[in-house]
């Protein structure tokens, strides 16, 4: 499949078949397989391609004349390949985009006590902040296409997901379309069989859409594939995860004032709940 691997020996044979390239609008996947699809293999994802210099440098130049800081205390932390749609990637209620393939970044740039997400076409002349992104804890971009606790059934609004403490405890909490907000707590090397939820509370129909409505007023898409974490969360600190509205942002709650506002207002409705 023009894929050869170290120490993989392939033959001589002409395959025909097809390269596919699939995006959500912030990752990319590419694939080649044979005419029947019998033969899939990925080829190296395109999301950990680096900017090129001179494209970051532009990149960096228009960053400094818009957030009015000099270009010499700007660093771009990470970069990652994106394709974007008419919208640069950038969800506002009730806006249509025009679904086009534009090829970029998503670029996380820190000044003194600020970073900024951006997103970038491919030469870096066109730039979209992602306002509800910024913040003064400086981001990273989650280091998988998938959350590791997989993506919630159709049938769920939101979920939490408290993990990586000391006790190796697992605890998720869960609201359901029909308004069942329920707690499920997994211990170590526990089956997942064993697990039996506890239902918390009912919230009416209206609740549901209220808390429904305050997602997308915080535009929580924007914050997809994002982590706001700090050395603590590598001390064996609990982090949390949300999900909801197909996506999932990571954070720490030790440095919870230093959240984007967005972030925080959604925990803050999240945990009133």
């Amino acid at each position: 499949m023009g894929l050869e691997a170290p120490n993989e020996r392939c033959t001589g044979a002409l395959v025909e078949g097809w390269r596919i390239e699939m995006t959500d609008g912030q990752q990319n996947w590419v694939y080649r397989t044979d005419l029947t699809a019998q033969v899939v293999r990925p080829e190296s994802p395109v999301d950990e391609a680096k900017i090129p210099p001179d494209v970051s440098e532009t990149v960096l130049t228009a960053i400094a004349k818009q957030v009015g800081a000099p270009v010499a205390i700007l660093r771009m932390t990470e970069s990652k390949a994106a394709t974007w749609d008419g919208c640069m990637g950038i969800y506002e209620p009730g806006r249509a985009c025009t679904f086009i393939a534009i090829p970029g970044w998503r670029v996380i740039v820190a000044g003194a006590q600020q970073s900024w997400v951006y997103h970038v076409n491919q030469d870096g002349t066109q730039l979209a902040q992602n306002a509800t992104a910024s913040s003064p804890l400086v981001p990273t971009f989650a280091t998988a296409n998938e959350s590791p606790y997989g993506q919630p059934e159709s049938n769920i609004v939101f979920r939490s997901i408290e993990a990586g403490g000391l006790a190796g405890r697992v605890s998720e909490r869960v609201l359901t379309l029909d308004g069942t907000l329920y707690r499920q707590v997994r211990q170590p090397n526990q089956t997942p069989a064993a697990i039996a939820p506890v239902i918390e509370k009912r919230l009416s129909k209206a609740q549901v859409q209220r808390f429904q409505q305050l997602l997308e007023a915080q535009r929580f898409p924007n914050l997809n594939h994002l982590r706001y974490l700090s050395d603590a969360a590598f001390a064996d600190y609990p982090t949390l995860t949300l999900q909801g509205m197909g996506s999932s942002v990571e954070y720490i709650d030790l440095e919870i004032e230093q959240l984007p506002t967005a972030l925080r207002s959604v925990i803050q409705a999240w945990n009133e709940l």
